[in-house]
């Protein structure tokens, strides 16, 4: 071998094989213990496009070579990623805030090992698994307050229980006529007294029908009580009292 050939080998062996991998910074990782075969994962979010376009994704945090699985997402902001069990299927699943009652939620699948994004949860404004009563409930407080709360079934997100506190001040006549008595009384404070609720579930054909109607006196109830009575949480609750009863300051009547 002459000495080109000599010096060609050794340039060689100083030209790297490929671009260096720089491993991934999991200490703010989103850690997920998926319950199965893969054990707990870690997800990391990045901008790809700062306020327009994310990247969510999942490691191995003992093989970080490259990523199990890569979600692109639009997002305005990443805000907070949450472990949680969105389906209720035993398996724990992860959410992460992308913008203003924006959200991707993905459910982890055990035969597929990789979490799947779902779109069922979209358009809602603020929804929170309940895993106790496998319930997702959308609260809403406002002049005109909700809350919806859904039940999975066979894969599918459906509405089966709304509660609305109404604005009494709202151009419905219906909801005038039904409280326009008890407008002239208001709190300290030059707001409402009186307003109007009514409690709506899912019928047999699958439309929403009105279960229950009452004047709740907003005076009775303090700052750091709930806006909507807890036992409404729970689809066997259908009201307290008979029409023409008192119940917690407010009264009930029929349809």
């Amino acid at each position: 071998m002459n000495l080109l050939m000599l010096l060609a080998a050794a340039l060689l062996s100083l030209t790297p094989a490929g671009p260096v991998q720089t491993p991934p910074d999991l200490t703010d990782a989103l850690r997920v213990d998926t319950g199965g075969r893969l054990g707990t994962l870690a997800v990391t979010a990045r901008w790809a496009r700062e306020g327009e376009t994310a990247l969510f994704e999942v490691w191995d945090p003992a093989e970080t070579d490259k990523p199990l699985q890569t979600i692109v997402r639009p997002a305005e902001f990443l805000g907070s990623g949450r472990v949680e069990e969105i389906n209720f299927d035993g398996y724990p699943d992860f959410s992460y805030t992308t913008g203003y009652f924006q959200y991707l939620y993905c459910i982890w699948d055990e035969e597929q090992g990789r979490f799947v994004p779902t779109g069922q949860l979209d358009g809602l404004r603020a929804p929170a698994p309940d895993p106790e009563r496998r319930l997702i409930v959308d609260e809403y407080w406002g002049a005109e307050s909700t809350a919806c709360l859904y039940q999975w079934e066979e894969g599918e997100l459906v509405l089966v229980r709304r509660l609305t506190l109404h604005d009494p001040y709202l151009p419905e006549t219906e909801i005038l006529r039904r409280t326009e008595r008890y407008l002239p009384d208001y709190d300290p404070n030059g707001l409402p007294r009186f307003r109007l609720l009514t409690v709506e579930d899912r019928d047999g054909s699958g439309e929403m029908t009105e279960i229950f109607a009452g004047i709740q006196d907003e005076s009775r109830r303090g700052p750091e009580e709930p806006v909507f009575d807890p036992r409404w949480y729970d689809l066997e609750f259908r009201g307290a009292a008979q029409s023409g009863e008192q119940r917690d300051g407010g009264l009930e009547y029929g349809n």
